[in-house]
């Protein structure tokens, strides 16, 4: 009994293991996402895509 239940904690460590490093990935992913938008929206300040509306 007590073996059995020790593969299972073990199976539920890796699992959990597993499952934050998903985690861990979708944030840094969610995070590079956030920087580029941020780098996109600083650009389109910078510059007007059509001239022709400004003067």
């Amino acid at each position: 009994m007590r073996g059995r239940n020790n593969t299972n904690l073990k199976k539920n460590l890796v699992e959990n293991e597993f499952s934050r490093g998903i985690l861990i990935a979708k944030q840094h992913y969610d995070n590079e996402k956030q920087i580029k938008t941020k780098n996109n929206e600083e650009k389109d300040h910078e510059k007007p895509r059509n001239k022709r509306w400004v003067k």
